[in-house]
This record gives C-alpha cells, structure tokens and sequence, in this order.
C-alpha cells in the first residue's frame, strides 16, 4: 500500500478502510485523542475523553437540517495502537462499534479503520453503511492531510 492509498474491505456488515501514514504510530495516536487535533480534521462538533470508559459526542445536521447526537463510550484504549468505542445515533435501535487500529510500517504507521455492526439493522443497513463508509473516507482524507508527510 502507497502513502495516501486505501484498503478497503468487501464485507457489507462493516466498513474497513485503512490508510498508510508518513508518521510514527504515536503521531496517529495524538490526532485520535487530543481534542484540538480531532476538531482538525473530525470537525469542531465531535468531543472525546480519552481514556478507557470515555464518552464520544458528535453532534451535527442531516441533509434536512435535523440535529442528530452521535455517541459512545470507549471500550478499548491501548495507547498508541488500539481505540474502539461503541457508536450510535440518538434514533438508531442498534448500536455499532468503530476500531481505530494503528501499526507501525517502517518509518510511517498503517492507520485501520473498521466500522461494524451494519448487520443489525435490516433494511436500512446498507444505505447507512454506504453513508459512514463516504464519510469516513472523508475523515480519512482530512485526517492524512493533516498528518502531511514527514519533514
């Protein structure tokens, strides 16, 4: 994998893009946790404590102007290689998990992103699965243009 290119995985009860980075794992870890460098390249909306049991909160409009909360609570922290929180909108029936795994890849880091639990909701699934999946590329994207390559 090139800096800048994706994996994606096929798996329709999931979405898993990873990304390689030109920084070091600890790099990745701080733009993941600190919150100045989330409202970089997450958006100012999204607030996180982070440490173990933790609360996430994402609160933003739809396409209809609706306020929709997002939140979570962080079921694994493992400084700096492994966060995984659950994930749920105020009016979803089932709640989802989000990954965050990163390795070390030479000089740089693979970033892994796995968003699971699409399976739970039936019908509706796919489509809110095909929607996380675009907004977490563009996450993604932001978050490696923060990154930027290394000096």
């Amino acid at each position: 994998m090139q800096d800048g290119e994706d994996a994606v995985d096929g798996n329709l009860s999931a979405v898993t893009i990873a990304r390689r980075l030109d920084c070091p794992p600890e790099t990745v870890w701080a733009a993941l946790t600190q919150p100045e460098r989330i409202a970089a390249w997450w958006g100012d909306y999204v607030s996180l404590e982070a440490r173990l049991g933790g609360a996430l909160s994402e609160v933003w409009r739809d396409e209809d102007g609706r306020e929709v909360i997002t939140a979570g609570r962080i079921e694994t922290f493992e400084p700096p290689h492994r966060l995984s929180l659950t994930w749920k909108d105020m009016d979803w029936p089932a709640e989802t998990r989000v990954t965050f795994r990163i390795e070390k890849d030479g000089d740089g880091a693979v970033l892994t992103l796995s968003h699971e639990g699409w399976d739970g909701f039936a019908a509706a699934g796919p489509a809110l699965r095909k929607a996380h999946e675009t907004g977490w590329r563009h996450h993604m994207d932001s978050l490696a243009t923060l990154l930027g390559p290394a000096p």
